[in-house]
């Protein structure tokens, strides 16, 4: 899995201030496969990727790219 998609995933559940537990009940998964995914054992289907946008009232896409591309994007636009 893609590196740059687990950091942010962490970052985002860190943020918001909440536990693997938290974030799996929210999501209605198993906590095992939100440890799967943050330690990049189990890909996330592009569905549950845009739950977890949803939850976190972002877009896919930026949970998919790196800090640096998103501040070279904004200072773009």
């Amino acid at each position: 899995m893609d590196t740059t998609i687990i950091e942010n995933l962490k970052k985002l559940r860190e943020k918001h201030m909440l536990t693997q537990e938290a974030l799996a009940e929210a999501l209605g998964v198993p906590v095992l496969a939100v440890y799967m995914w943050e330690a990049g054992r189990l890909p996330i289907e592009y569905k549950m990727l845009q739950r977890i946008a949803d939850f976190y009232d972002v877009t896919v896409e930026s949970l998919t790219e790196t800090e640096a591309k998103a501040k070279r994007f904004a200072a773009e636009t």
